[in-house]
């Protein structure tokens, strides 16, 4: 195999050893620290971690038209404020397992969202996604056999981690 390839597929097994490894260590972090203190220490090193990115790909670093400001920072708000809470909040009742399965249906929620947002066709195949989709977070949430952790705990972060989905799936269309 040629470097270039080598690189993509090694990029992409780190890719998911970081997102795997996400839920552990967030489910640690949400169960010793504040929801907030932790959403705020990731994202202090995510938005310097980005600016050096881009700066390094695309050179100086400029701010959006004054026009792009309201839409840019109500997308901010809804996809750092909002899902992230529901991302660290819901691991104080559930595990980090379930959570990962169950934020993983955004997917199918953003495939149904964007009928009714871009226009695009309801199909058998997506009503077919989205009912495997809703089966698998029930099958996850009741049948879960995980029981280190009360079943209306479970109950209650998975519900606000399905929320969390919707919330990802949103502003995924926006």
């Amino acid at each position: 195999m040629d470097f270039r390839t080598v690189t993509s597929y090694g990029s992409l097994v780190l890719m998911a050893a970081l997102w795997g490894g996400s839920w552990p260590v967030g489910k640690l972090l949400a169960s010793s620290l504040p929801p907030f203190s932790v959403i705020f220490v990731r994202y202090s090193f995510a938005i310097v971690a980005m600016a050096c990115w881009l700066r390094y790909k695309e050179g100086p670093v400029r701010f959006p038209p004054r026009r792009d400001w309201l839409p840019v920072g109500i997308i901010g708000v809804w996809s750092v404020n909002v899902y992230q809470t529901l991302y660290f909040v819901p691991l104080q009742f559930t595990s980090a397992s379930e959570a990962s399965l169950i934020i993983s249906f955004n997917p199918t929620i953003t495939s149904v969202l964007s009928v009714f947002c871009l226009g695009e066709a309801m199909s058998a195949r997506r009503v077919g996604g989205l009912l495997c989709g809703l089966a698998g977070v029930a099958l996850v949430t009741v049948m879960s056999p995980n029981k280190s952790i009360e079943f209306e705990s479970r109950i209650i972060g998975d519900s606000l981690l399905v929320v969390g989905a919707f919330v990802y799936a949103s502003y995924t269309v926006m």
